[in-house]
């Protein structure tokens, strides 16, 4: 199985690195605006890490789905039904590979947002003056109150309902490559 899961990482291993890449450059602009305190380019760095953390984490499950529909619709990969692994095991290792490799960007995203909120800190002055800060600007122009912790619970549960949806589209793309193979609308 964990070959089968390596297998299934390599495949997608290029548009992670591709994810990976921006998120330095995001970053590198982001601790620009930090040490050299520059306002723009920290708001700048700060909205393109944001955006690769959504659009990043969104990434890597359509493209999971896409390879299953792929892998199960063409014959380009036909070599690997043909190992001596069963189906369900194949399909298995898919699907763990796409949760793990959500979660693990998850956690990636939520360490790195981490480290980002202590730098900028140190660039505001304090913990608490940095919580009163988000604090603020969210109640202000979203009418939101939270706290670290439930910030961190609503990432989390965010990236929960986002495996479900995954998984649920994996079944579907199953389904219609099983049960509704060859009939009209299938």
């Amino acid at each position: 199985m964990l070959k089968l899961m390596k297998y299934e990482l390599r495949k997608t291993a290029f548009s992670k690195l591709v994810l990976l890449v921006i998120t330095a450059v995001a970053e590198i602009a982001f601790l620009i605006g930090v040490f050299w305190k520059k306002d723009n380019i920290l708001a700048m760095g700060i909205i393109f890490l944001v955006m690769c953390t959504i659009f990043g984490v969104i990434y890597i499950g359509i493209e999971s789905v896409n390879v299953l529909h792929r892998d199960l619709n063409t014959k380009q990969s036909y070599m690997l039904f043909l190992t001596p692994k069963s189906s369900y095991q194949i399909l298995g290792a898919k699907i763990l590979e796409n949760g793990i490799s959500i979660i693990m960007a998850g956690a990636f995203f939520a360490a790195l947002a981490a480290i980002d909120v202590t730098v900028a800190t140190l660039y505001i002055g304090g913990l608490k003056e940095m919580i009163n800060l988000v604090s603020s600007f969210m109640e202000v122009n979203w009418s939101v109150t939270f706290t670290p912790a439930e910030a961190a619970f609503y990432f989390f549960g965010l990236l929960a309902s986002w495996i479900v949806f995954i998984v649920n589209a994996d079944l579907s793309v199953i389904l219609s490559a099983s049960v509704l193979a060859g009939r009209v609308g299938g």
